[in-house]
C-alpha cells in the first residue's frame, strides 16, 4: 500500500472551483520548506487554472517538483512517478521538466503551445514519458489534459507506479499511452 500526503500553499484546507474539498485535518504539508525536506515516490499535480497561476510562483513547491524530478536524495537510485492533470502541466514547464523528457506530454488544451515552446511534443491524449537519470534511475511523467481523461490517467498512473517502485513488467503502460 501507499500513504497519501496532501500539501496545500498554507497547510490549511481548500475548497476547489467544482466544490472538492480537503478540509484543515487532510492537509499534512505546507509548501514552504517543510515539502522541499519531504521525498515521495509518487508526485501528484492536479489541474485547475486560477489556482495554478497561484502555485507557479511558489518557489517551494517547484523546488520540490525539480528535486523529486532530477533526483530524489534520500536514496540515490530511487525511481519517482510525477503525474500531472489539466493545468498541472504548467507547474511541470515551471519545473523544466519538458524539454528533458523523451516522450509525448499533456495538458489542457489552451496551453499546447506553452508545452510545445518548453521543449516536449504535445498531446491531447494520457502519455507517460521517461526520463532517465545519470545514475540510471528513472522518473515517469503521467500527464493528461482534461479531467474527462481521469480513468486513463490513473491507470497511467498505477502502472507507472507499479513498473517504476514495484518491478512490475511495462506492457500496460506501452498500451495505454496515447490511447
Amino acid at each position: 500500500g501507499h500513504e497519501v500526503f496532501v500539501a496545500t500553499p498554507d497547510g490549511k484546507g481548500v475548497v476547489g472551483d467544482k466544490g472538492w474539498v480537503v478540509k484543515d485535518e487532510q492537509v499534512d504539508h505546507t509548501m514552504d520548506k517543510d515539502l522541499l525536506d519531504a521525498r515521495f515516490e509518487v508526485f501528484c499535480l492536479i489541474g485547475g487554472v486560477k489556482c495554478i497561476e497561484k502555485l507557479r510562483l511558489n518557489k517551494f513547491l517547484i523546488q520540490s517538483i525539480e528535486e523529486h524530478f532530477l533526483r530524489n536524495s534520500i536514496k540515490q537510485s530511487q525511481n519517482v512517478v510525477i503525474a500531472s492533470i489539466c493545468h498541472g502541466a504548467q507547474l511541470l514547464i515551471e519545473a523544466d521538466i519538458p524539454r528533458m523528457v523523451s516522450g509525448k506530454v499533456s495538458g489542457y488544451y489552451s496551453i499546447a503551445k506553452d508545452i510545445v515552446n518548453a521543449g516536449a511534443a504535445y498531446s491531447k491524449n494520457c502519455n507517460v514519458a521517461m526520463y532517465t537519470r545519470p545514475d540510471g534511475s528513472q522518473c515517469a511523467v503521467v500527464t493528461a489534459a482534461h479531467y474527462n481523461d481521469n480513468h486513463t490517467w490513473m491507470k497511467l498512473t498505477i502502472d507507472a507506479i507499479g513498473v517504476l517502485l514495484e518491478g512490475k513488467s511495462p506492457g500496460r503502460i506501452e498500451t495505454l499511452q496515447d490511447a
